[in-house]
């Protein structure tokens, strides 16, 4: 299990936990990032945001979000 952050670009994933408050899993539930959902990484240049495609979506999350976010391949 590894957060989101050590992904690769073009990668699929599948979230598995996310760690934080209620507030900030609820939140990302919206989004649409919830355990047992698959995820494809469109942008990680280990610098700035995380590009993330969740369905037909693509959503920009910040390294500290992200950090709290575990996948599997």
């Amino acid at each position: 299990m590894l957060p989101l952050t050590e992904s690769l670009q073009n990668d699929t994933v599948k979230i598995l936990q996310i760690k934080g408050g209620f507030g900030f899993r609820q939140r990302m539930s919206e989004l649409g990032i919830m355990p047992g959902n698959t995820v494809k990484i469109i942008k990680n240049d280990h610098i700035g945001p995380l590009i993330i495609m969740v369905k037909n979506s693509r959503i920009a999350l910040g390294r500290g979000m992200c950090r709290r976010i575990y996948y599997a391949h």
